[in-house]
């Protein structure tokens, strides 16, 4: 691979259909190192990383967060592994701020 081609590589090229536990489909997208750094500075982290990466639908923070209040934990857990796997951290991401599920709750 040229310089050309490795400077202009950017997230969010790739998108991926999710198939949720709940029944439905909802897009995806992987993120970059600044957007998963932006999302564990937000107070909810969880519900920021979904805001980013929702292609379809595309939701705000705050309605990430609604909808982490009452979506059925498989559902939250098949987007975050993808968006994770995307991205290129494999689930490793609660190590650097992003919690797995079972710590998003105290």
């Amino acid at each position: 691979m040229d310089k050309a081609a490795f400077l202009s590589k950017t997230a969010g090229e790739q998108k991926e259909t999710v198939t949720l536990p709940s029944g439905g489909d909802v897009v995806i997208r992987g993120l970059t190192l600044d957007q998963v750094e932006a999302c564990k500075k937000r107070e909810n982290n969880e519900a920021a990383l979904i805001a980013a990466a929702l292609v379809q639908p595309e939701v705000t923070y705050e309605e990430a967060c609604v909808w982490l209040g009452s979506a059925p934990m498989g559902d939250y857990v098949a987007i975050t592994d993808a968006v994770l796997v995307m991205s290129g951290t494999n689930r490793e991401a609660p190590k650097s701020g992003i919690r797995e599920p079972s710590e998003r709750r105290g």
